[in-house]
């Protein structure tokens, strides 16, 4: 079992950033998405049109409209945990598995990458689940004030030049973000 590193939104709103450890159910197999295959971005003709038409994923040209709307999406109550990169999802997937009590929003930017989180869904459809092909910059215009419970943050692009600091996604800019459409308590 791996550890996760949790920042409580309130510790971070006053400066204090010192982390909690805190067991995640099957990480250490879940994280393995890097190791299992070549993360390198290769065209893969025809995913967008594939991603377009998944039932898995929320259609691109509706998430502006979705502030508000993600309980009645998943039909449930259920706190909203989000990862944005989620890369080929693998972790999201055995999260939203073990956790069927969470509604789970997966969050990558590159068609290629999320088309294999979509094939994964299609050999095994989880209710609790759902993917979005999209910029994480536009989080808070998808996402309504406090309306989400977790962040992560798994695997991030370094973005190691200074010049691209306000790409990072624990930058400032996004920790604005991120405490917009968090929950009072939430969590990175």
């Amino acid at each position: 079992m791996g550890l996760l590193i949790c920042y409580n939104m309130p510790e971070i709103r006053e400066g204090n950033l010192k982390g909690e450890n805190v067991k995640s159910p099957n990480s250490a197999d879940a994280v393995k998405g890097k190791e299992d295959g070549n993360m390198r971005l290769r065209n893969v003709t025809g995913s967008r049109e594939v991603i377009a038409e998944s039932r898995f994923v929320v259609p691109e040209d509706t998430l502006k409209e979705m502030p508000g709307k993600w309980h009645d999406l998943f039909g449930n109550q259920n706190p909203i945990h989000v990862e944005i990169g989620m890369g080929k999802g693998k972790f999201l997937h055995a999260m939203a598995k073990e956790r069927p009590d969470i509604n789970y929003v997966g969050i990558e930017k590159y068609s290629t990458v999320l088309l294999r989180a979509v094939q994964k869904m299609e050999q095994e459809e989880l209710p609790n689940l759902k993917l979005l092909r999209m910029e994480a910059e536009e989080i808070a215009e998808v996402f309504g004030p406090g309306e989400v419970d977790r962040i992560y943050l798994n695997f991030s692009d370094p973005w190691p030049k200074d010049r691209h600091a306000k790409r990072r996604l624990p930058s400032r800019e996004f920790l604005s973000r991120y405490d917009h459409i968090l929950t009072k308590d939430g969590q990175i």
